[in-house]
């Protein structure tokens, strides 16, 4: 094994508790200076970017800072799955924060040939990633004022002050997200091999500028390969068996939660494509007369629409309308 050293880092809000495989422990601060703190800590117990692992579970941003700092002192850094490592000591029900460090480098020892080796995303995918975030909590926000004004314009007594509040919040509110969208279109428009391949994303019918972006961020700048099937879970949208023996029998169903925005998204694809392009009509329409739910229909052409933009992100080339896929046999 070219790593010798694993250690492992429980983070919170506001402390990391840290501990090598076998070895020392100790916790510090959340913030840069913890950060010098603890680089010193690991140059003194021998801890070397040549030799070293550091390990820890996915926290979002209370450990991405982290990341970035680790990464430029030259580390390696493995960023996994908080539920795998819960299940690698199921039987252990010992729990504190230097506890959980001992176990997450004892997790990477174990596994140190599945680990998800950490990659700094380019600079362009970060933003894109905040402002999406920022975008989505702000329509949330309009769709709420919207609610609420809809909600006071039904009273038999109705004041102009309270329903003008609610419309000009509604307005400052609009106006931020096309803000939001015209920065997402100038920084991705800078990136010429972004933007083509968000151009031949948008030629798919239903897939419009924000979800093309969502697709941006979930693979790291097109970089990585989109499974369908990954994807379709991530969203939400994966139908699960729920059979066993004779006692249990349903019909299979999507787990019910995932990326919410995303899977919104793509149900708005999906409705879109049903109503406006043929073939999808007609799949839709002999769906519904066999006797399937149209919700059910509905997520069937949302992975099928999954397909199609795993296919033009793999071959580059635009959605070609009735294309039909020859296979030579050998």
């Amino acid at each position: 094994m070219a790593h010798q050293n694993m250690v492992g880092v429980d983070i919170s809000a506001s402390t990391l508790s840290v501990a090598i495989y076998q070895g020392s422990s100790m916790e510090t601060s959340n913030n840069p200076d913890g950060f010098e703190t603890l680089l010193r800590w690991l140059t003194t117990h021998q801890i070397h970017p040549a030799s070293s692992i550091i390990c820890m579970e996915a926290t979002g941003v209370y450990g991405e800072a982290l990341c970035y700092y680790l990464h430029h002192a030259g580390f390696s850094l493995a960023v996994e799955p908080p539920q795998q490592v819960a299940q690698a000591f199921a039987h252990q029900l010992r729990k504190n924060d230097r506890r959980d460090a001992e176990k997450i480098a004892e997790y990477a020892h174990r596994f140190h040939d599945r680990l998800h080796l950490w990659k700094a995303p380019e600079e362009i995918v970060e933003y894109i990633t905040v402002l999406l975030s920022t975008r989505e909590q702000l329509v949330k926000q309009l769709t709420a004022q919207q609610n609420a004004l809809k909600a006071i314009e039904r009273k038999h007594y109705r004041n102009q002050v309270a329903e003008t509040a609610y419309a000009s919040l509604m307005q400052h509110f609009k106006e931020q997200i096309k803000r939001i969208d015209q920065t997402m279109k100038d920084l991705i428009k800078r990136h010429p091999g972004m933007h083509h391949t968000m151009t031949l994303l948008m030629s798919i019918p239903g897939v419009g500028w924000v979800f093309s972006s969502y697709l941006l961020v979930h693979t790291q700048g097109f970089t990585k390969t989109l499974n369908p099937k990954q994807l379709a879970a991530y969203v939400g949208i994966c139908p699960y068996e729920r059979q066993s023996g004779s006692s249990l029998n349903r019909k299979p169903r999507s787990a019910g939660f995932g990326h919410s925005a995303f899977r919104k998204l793509l149900y708005l694809a999906s409705m879109s494509v049903r109503q406006h392009r043929k073939a999808f009509t007609l799949y839709f329409e002999r769906k519904v007369a066999q006797g399937k739910s149209k919700r059910l229909v509905l997520n069937n052409i949302a992975n099928k629409l999954i397909k199609i933009i795993a296919a033009v992100l793999r071959t580059q080339k635009p959605f070609i309308e009735n294309y039909i896929s020859i296979r030579t046999h050998a």
